[in-house]
């Protein structure tokens, strides 16, 4: 996993789910663990493309159930390994 990838990733997170970007991590549930509703998903939709590039179908978003499916999203080929 790149680390400076990542700390933008716990940045945009952190942000949009007001808490500590330190305090993202992968595992961790958007709802259960971050309190995260259907706006705050659709925030970060719109951050990741804004800061990535990329384009993102909002039904994408509807299998964003953890910190590390959204992050897998973004990586399709890494599917969560470390480097």
């Amino acid at each position: 996993m790149n680390q400076m990838e990542f700390e933008k990733f716990q940045g945009i997170l952190g942000e949009i789910l007001q808490t500590d970007p330190l305090d993202i991590q992968l595992g961790r549930s958007l709802v259960g663990h971050y309190g995260a509703d259907s706006l705050a998903v659709f925030q970060i939709m719109l951050s990741l493309e804004a800061e990535f590039g990329i384009l993102i179908d909002v039904q994408e978003t509807e299998s964003w159930n953890t910190v590390d499916d959204v992050w897998n999203f973004l990586h399709p080929d890494r599917n969560g390994a470390e480097e």
